[in-house]
């Protein structure tokens, strides 16, 4: 029995005397909580950056639409640009945004 018992604590049981199939398993759940964790971050993100890109792709529709309909009056046509060039920007910034976690692309591409 005395050899039985050696060879589980040598197999079965880490330093401290715990038993490294549990170990195993508790670092497993960690990893398994984290990629969880991640994955609820992208669709977060992702859900924030279609409600941003609705009205931003708006703005951007009518402020083309009132730079065509202004080409006379100069002063409103560069406060155009200006709304049109951060518009735009923004949505720049949304698209980064999905491209952060290398979880979001593949959701992304799925659908």
């Amino acid at each position: 029995m005395d050899g039985e018992k050696e060879w589980q604590r040598r197999h079965f049981h880490g330093p401290a005397g715990t038993s490294a199939p549990a170990k195993k398993l508790e670092e497993s759940q960690a990893q398994l909580l984290q990629a969880e964790k991640i994955a609820s971050l992208g669709r977060l993100a992702a859900g924030v950056a279609h409600e941003i890109n609705n009205p931003l792709a708006g703005i951007l529709i009518y402020a083309e639409i009132m730079k065509r309909d202004l080409e006379e009056n100069a002063g409103a046509r560069e406060n155009l640009e200006v709304i049109i060039s951060q518009t735009v920007r923004c949505q720049q910034i949304v698209t980064r945004l999905l491209e952060f976690p290398p979880i979001l692309g593949r959701e992304r591409s799925s659908t």
